[in-house]
C-alpha cells in the first residue's frame, strides 16, 4: 500500500495538471481513505502526513482532496484513538496557503470548514497549535494585503479564528492584540447592506472565545427595541445570514454553553420581542 501511495502521490505532485479530477486523482483520494483504515506506527503515520502536506502546499488541489484529509484524521481518531501532534501540521498548510495567496481565491475560502476533524482532534486531545511564527505571518498578511476592514474581518474569520480556538496561550495573546484593531467598535457606521453579516460574524467571534464588547450589546439592544419588527423578520439580508431564529440560537448558545452572562438581558429582550411580534 505504501508503494502505491508513493506512486500515486508522485503522479499527483508532478503531473497534477494532467490528473486533476480524473480517475488518477480519484484513485489517490480513495487511497487516502484506505490508509486511514489501517493502524500505523508513528514513523509510518508521519511519512504519510509529510506526503499529504507536500501536496497540500505545492499542488493545485481539488476540494475533494481536503475532504479526504479530513476523513483521514477523523477515521484514525475514531478507530484507533490516534494521538499525533503531527496532525496539527496540516494547519500549517492552511496558513502557508493563505499567506502565499493560494487559498485567498474564492474556491478555497471554506477550507477550514472542510477540515473540522483536525480542529476537533486538537480540542478532544487537548493538543494546542504552537506555530507562533506562522500565525504572526498570517496576521501580517491580513493587515498588509487588505485595505477594507470588512475584508480583514472576513478573512480573519475564515482562516485564523478557527486557529485561535486551539492555539496555546502565547499565540492567543497575539490574537487578543489584533482583536482590538479588527472588531467593530462603532456599529452605527456599518451600512445596512453589510450589517447582518457583521452581526453574525461578531457572534462567531464570541463563539470562538472573544469577550462581548459593550458597544455591540448596546447596539443590539437598541436594534431589538427600535428596529426589529414584523417587516425586519423577512428582511432578505437577515434571512440570507440565517434569520432571527438562528440569531436567537446563537445568543442562547453563548449564554448557556459559553457562560456569556453579559448577554443575558439581550437574550431575554430578543425572545420577548419575537413573542410579541408573533402574537400581534
Amino acid at each position: 500500500m505504501k508503494d502505491t501511495f508513493d506512486n500515486l502521490s508522485k503522479l499527483f505532485s508532478e503531473y497534477g495538471h494532467y490528473f486533476y479530477l480524473n480517475i488518477v486523482s480519484n484513485s489517490f483520494l480513495n487511497l487516502i481513505m484506505l490508509i486511514s483504515l489501517v493502524r500505523w506506527n508513528k514513523d509510518e503515520l508521519n511519512y504519510f502526513i509529510d506526503k499529504i502536506k507536500s501536496i497540500f502546499i505545492n499542488v493545485i488541489i481539488p476540494l475533494n482532496y481536503i475532504n479526504a484529509i479530513n476523513y483521514f484524521v477523523l477515521i484514525q481518531n475514531k478507530l484507533y484513538k490516534t494521538n499525533s501532534p503531527k496532525f496539527l501540521e496540516l494547519i500549517d498548510c492552511v496558513l502557508e496557503g493563505f499567506i502565499s495567496g493560494k487559498f485567498k481565491a474564492p474556491f478555497y475560502q471554506r477550507i477550514n470548514d472542510d477540515l473540522q476533524s483536525i480542529y476537533h482532534y486538537s480540542y478532544v486531545n487537548n493538543t494546542s497549535y504552537t506555530n507562533k511564527k506562522l500565525v504572526k505571518k498570517a496576521l501580517s498578511s491580513i493587515e498588509n494585503d487588505f485595505d477594507d476592514p470588512k475584508m480583514k474581518r472576513y478573512f480573519f474569520q475564515k482562516f485564523l479564528l478557527p486557529v485561535y480556538q486551539i492555539a496555546n496561550d502565547e499565540i492567543k495573546q497575539l490574537f487578543v492584540q489584533y482583536f482590538d484593531k479588527l472588531r467593530i467598535s462603532d456599529w452605527t457606521k456599518i451600512c445596512k447592506e453589510h450589517l447582518y453579516g457583521e452581526i453574525f460574524r461578531e457572534l462567531d467571534f464570541l463563539q470562538k472565545g472573544c469577550e462581548p464588547k459593550q458597544e455591540f450589546i448596546d447596539f443590539m439592544t437598541n436594534w431589538v427595541r427600535n428596529v426589529l419588527n414584523k417587516d425586519a423578520l423577512s428582511d432578505l439580508d437577515l434571512l440570507k445570514n440565517g434569520g432571527v431564529d438562528y440569531l436567537i440560537e446563537l445568543i442562547e448558545f453563548l449564554v448557556t454553553e459559553k457562560n456569556q452572562s453579559k448577554l443575558n438581558e439581550l437574550q431575554t429582550l430578543l425572545k420577548d420581542k419575537i413573542e410579541n411580534i408573533n402574537n400581534s
